[in-house]
């Protein structure tokens, strides 16, 4: 009777080790047929497949990086951040994550952060070419800014009103500032005024 309690046990075992083998091998083939989805340009089918996995495994680390590069290719900016810092937060060690976590804080528009991932990256992978063409670009353009505030590069328009045009950074306008040395100030709606404000710093808002 032991011994073929013992015989029933090991054989329940065998099979859960067996049965557990198989869904760890099969959740590994499912995060690959979806990456291989996501490189032919189908992102909403492995999208829906690699949420599909973290359903039924939250912790599968590959489908959340993914994921995270599906939500970032569709535009999904907030939940690329969310699933890429996740995986960066359990796994620090990960240089892509790293990376493509500055991607999207460049698209945020958070340019130190993503300078400092990028400079992190090549610190852990010095020949790793995108992190190197993604940290240049940001110091040419910020290069570039700097070379444009140091002298006088607004011009009055006949209707008075001024544009800005950048590119390679995201602007907020609220962070935009204008330095003028004349100005006409709106701020006060009722009764209608025309005030005619000395020199100074003044930040912008989206008026129109």
């Amino acid at each position: 009777m032991t011994n073929m309690r013992f015989i029933h046990i090991s054989i329940c075992v065998a099979v859960a080790a067996i049965l557990g083998l198989g869904a760890g091998t099969a959740s590994a083939e499912s995060v690959k047929d979806a990456t291989a989805l996501f490189n032919q340009g189908q992102v909403v089918e492995a999208a829906a497949q690699l949420a599909t996995i973290l359903e039924k495994a939250p912790d599968n680390l590959s489908a959340r990086f993914w994921l995270g590069r599906c939500k970032l290719e569709s535009g999904d900016i907030s939940g690329a951040a969310d699933d890429l810092q996740a995986v960066l937060t359990v796994k620090p060690g990960s240089t892509e994550t790293r990376y493509w976590l500055g991607v999207v804080r460049r698209r945020q528009g958070q340019v130190e952060q993503a300078r400092a991932l990028f400079e992190q990256v090549l610190a852990e992978a010095p020949k790793h070419r995108q992190a190197r063409e993604s940290l240049d670009e940001i110091e040419k353009a910020v290069g570039a800014r700097a070379a444009e505030t140091s002298h006088d590069w607004v011009l009055a328009t006949p209707s008075n009103r001024m544009s800005v045009e950048v590119e390679g950074l995201a602007i907020k306008p609220g962070d935009v500032q204008l330095f003028s040395d004349h100005v006409y100030d709106y701020t006060f709606a009722d009764p209608p005024v025309d005030w005619t404000l000395a020199g100074g710093l003044w930040e912008l808002t989206n008026r129109w």
